[in-house]
């Protein structure tokens, strides 16, 4: 505490020969100490106490954007987390993992470039069913230590549902129904305009996690999208500096790169830490409905790290439309009529529009 007379004065705790190199500090000291002997006379002028002095310089701040969650909202996607799976294989030296989720029964959802890379390349897909069988696994249990061997499901060597332009495949859990997780196709809820979503999966091979994010609204995409391109390209990146090491680089990107996302109406778009192995995580709005799989996101290297500009993933709605025109047998018998009363799914004709560029890295281990 400051003596009487010490009161209103500021206070140096800086060693006298550093304080040296910085003269500017003293300047500044100086104007410090005027503001708050003027404040300080004026308070003692009106009969203030002492303490009114400094609560002119409190500022009570509030956040701009509110990402508070509602503890029964956190309930119920912990609940529906148990439906997450995590998806590994082995193939001849490929390596890698993902996530997946369970849509009814023994059917679980993931991307169709997660299946491209469990095969491998160079196989065509009519030969996808085998190998999947025989070289991936799907737990649900991995959320803190690495599961044990019985706590892994099988993968039937079937593959018949799927859709490169909307980066979606079916495939089909063997063993025991009994110890399947309960299915997320009935919680399916169309896209969010704005607000809070939750992604529930395995980053980087992980345990399971969730990351709350702000979904980035259509008419703010293209904004989103250069404003994290002109960050990245501060006297950092250029076709100079950036050696073969560095191809991601975020000079690779141009004006048109988004096109395919920032206009495609069946993507929801975020900001997400959630990279590799998180592709075909379930999507979730802030009311715990089933609204996209986390597809992918278009990464750059800046300082040797790694960094996104966005990410995004495909709608729930339009995954099942998809379904529903293309696959219409297996949709009728294996899942529910989800949206009876309308007499079709919601999305059924919209135009499928492909969000694959060049510029677009899956978040997949490779």
């Amino acid at each position: 505490m400051a003596s009487e007379e010490g009161q209103g004065k500021t206070y140096h705790y800086f060693k006298r020969a550093i304080l040296a190199l910085y003269s500017d500090l003293k300047k500044q000291s100086a104007v410090i100490d005027e503001l708050f002997a003027k404040a300080f006379a004026e308070a003692l002028k009106q009969g203030k106490l002492n303490s009114a002095v400094f609560k002119l310089y409190r500022e009570n701040f509030g956040k701009e954007t509110k990402n508070s969650t509602l503890i029964k909202v956190h309930k119920r996607l912990g609940v529906l987390s148990d439906s997450g799976g995590f998806i590994e294989w082995a193939n001849n030296g490929n390596d890698g993992s993902a996530t997946c989720f369970v849509l009814r029964d023994k059917y679980v959802l993931t991307c169709h470039h997660v299946v491209g890379h469990i095969v491998g390349e160079g196989v065509e897909e009519k030969g996808w069913a085998s190998i999947i069988s025989h070289s991936a696994r799907v737990t649900f249990s991995y959320e803190d230590k690495y599961p044990k061997e019985n706590s892994w499901f099988s993968l039937a060597p079937w593959f018949e549902i799927s859709d490169k332009h909307l980066d979606f495949a079916v495939l089909k859990l063997e063993g025991d129904r009994s110890l399947f997780p309960a299915g997320l196709v009935q919680f399916s809820y169309p896209l969010p305009f704005n607000g809070l979503i939750y992604i529930i999966g395995h980053p980087d091979g992980q345990a399971k996690s969730a990351d709350g994010c702000t979904v980035v609204p259509v008419f703010k995409r293209k904004r989103e999208c250069h404003c994290h391109i002109q960050r990245g390209q501060k006297g950092v990146c250029n076709n100079v500096k950036c050696g073969p090491e560095d191809r991601q680089c975020i000079h690779m990107f141009t004006q048109r790169s988004f096109q395919h996302v920032i206009n495609n109406p069946n993507v929801v778009t975020y900001d997400t830490s959630f990279f590799f192995g998180s592709s075909g995580s379930p999507v979730f709005n802030a009311d715990g409905q089933l609204v996209a799989m986390h597809t992918a996101g278009y990464k750059y290297k800046k300082n040797k790290q790694l960094h996104s500009i966005v990410e995004f993933g495909f709608s729930m709605v339009a995954i099942l439309a998809a379904i529903k025109k293309n696959y219409k047998a297996w949709y009728e018998f294996e899942l529910p009529s989800l949206w009876e009363d309308a007499g079709s799914c919601p999305g059924e004709h919209e135009d499928f529009t492909s969000a694959y560029t060049n510029d677009i890295e899956m978040e997949t281990l490779e």
